[in-house]
This record gives C-alpha cells, sequence and structure tokens, in this order.
C-alpha cells in the first residue's frame, strides 16, 4: 500500500513581497516540460562514471559514478511516498563515494545561520576529497562562520548534487525561500552529513546535522564526456 505523504506547506510568507509573482508563477505545473526533461536527466545521470561541472575558470569533477538520481517532478508512478513541497522541479543525486569530489567552484548564493537566502559577489571555494578545504579572499564571513559551525560537530562534506528545473526562478529575481530557491534551473549542493535519502557508510542519518543549500555559478555540466547542460540549459 502507498504511503500519503500530504504536500506540507507553501512558503508564500518565507520571501518578500517583490518577488510574490516569481513564487507563484514556479507553482505552475508545466506537465510536458517536467515530464520530458526529468527522466531524461535521470537517464543521463543513471550510470555516468564522470561528471564535470565547469563554471568561469572552475572545474568541480565527480568521479566513480553516482546514486541513483531521484525524481520531484509531480510524477509519483512507482514511489512508495506520494506528495511533498511546493513549488516541484528538481533531479538530485549524490556521489557514490563522497570522497569522489574534487576541484573548485564559484559560489553566488547560500542559505545563512537563519536558513535564509543570501546572495553574494561570487567567490571561489575549494574541494579535497569531498570536503571544503579552502576559500577566496572574497569569501563573506558568514560562509566562514557556517564552514567552522559545521566543522564543530561533522565535517564540511558536500553531498546533494541537485539539477533545478523550475524555469519560474532566476539569479536576477530569487526567493529568499531555500526550499523554493533550489528548484531554479541550475544546480546546487549540500554542505554538511545529513542526506536521509542515501546511506552512506559511517554517517548515522539521525546524528547528521548540517544540510547546507550551496548555489554553483554552472556553464556546462558533462556527463562521460558529453554535455548535459549548457548557458542555462537542459542538453537532454
Amino acid at each position: 500500500n502507498k504511503k500519503l505523504k500530504v504536500i506540507e506547506h507553501m512558503h508564500l510568507y518565507r520571501n518578500s513581497e517583490d518577488v510574490w509573482d516569481v513564487y507563484i508563477n514556479s507553482l505552475e505545473y508545466d506537465v510536458s516540460w517536467y515530464r520530458r526533461v526529468g527522466p531524461a536527466l535521470k537517464a543521463k545521470l543513471e550510470n555516468v562514471q564522470e561528471l564535470v561541472i565547469k563554471g568561469g575558470s572552475e572545474t568541480l569533477t565527480i568521479t566513480g559514478g553516482l546514486e541513483s538520481p531521484k525524481l520531484n517532478i509531480g510524477d509519483y508512478t512507482g514511489m512508495e511516498n506520494i506528495g511533498g513541497t511546493f513549488p516541484i522541479g528538481e533531479v538530485f543525486t549524490e556521489a557514490l563515494d563522497l570522497n569522489n569530489m574534487n576541484g573548485s567552484f564559484m559560489i553566488y548564493a547560500f542559505a545563512d545561520k537563519n536558513f535564509d537566502l543570501k546572495t553574494h559577489v561570487p567567490f571561489r571555494v575549494e574541494v579535497q576529497n569531498g570536503l571544503v578545504v579552502g576559500w577566496g579572499d572574497n569569501a563573506p564571513d558568514t560562509f566562514r562562520e557556517i564552514v567552522e559551525m559545521v566543522k564543530e560537530i561533522e565535517r564540511p562534506i558536500f553531498r546533494e548534487v541537485g539539477f533545478g528545473l523550475n524555469r519560474a526562478i532566476t539569479r536576477e529575481r530569487y526567493l529568499q525561500d531555500i526550499t523554493a530557491f533550489e528548484r531554479i534551473l541550475g544546480m546546487h549542493f549540500s554542505l554538511g552529513e545529513k542526506h536521509g535519502t542515501y546511506k552512506k557508510e559511517g554517517i548515522v542519518v539521525h546524528k547528521s546535522k548540517f544540510h547546507i543549500d550551496v548555489f554553483p555559478i554552472v556553464d556546462t555540466v558533462t556527463a562521460d564526456g558529453e554535455i548535459i547542460f549548457q548557458d542555462g540549459k537542459y542538453l537532454v
């Protein structure tokens, strides 16, 4: 028997009035878009061995394969639970081995200690074996504080690799509600050990604490050499 998970929240109140129209537009269900691009992207990621994410002069590489991607596109066929939070539009996964993420990328937005989304002048973050190991001199103090806060309890490791599909949300008119903004057409990563969808050796789900969304500048994404995202468009 399928379990019904009630649609939990519509977080309009978390966004300033000047972007309420963006949030409302993000609730539109574009059936042909989500049900075509979502499964096609999942198929491209399903058995990939190397994912290369380039933004500006920075390159981040994930090797050794990805977890089987999950869909959030309003189609619950074959799923145990039905429902979720608005708005929809995402395909997400993570590295099979979290140590196999290396390189660097530019962050333009992240969630602060109050879970509010803040945009910034892009700053460089260095990643080695999945961990934050450095950042550019222009990184805001709030980011440095978040990394130190995570390190006090667990590893500052990147887990979720998310691909947003919601075309109503843009960088220019962003949403302060982090759950909504992560659906933006582009990518996001999670910082911290908390990500209950996939089980990883050495991480106890109920003891992990941090899942902080960060948003990278992405120009191209290639899966085993094939371009699947370029200049703001999915090529699947």
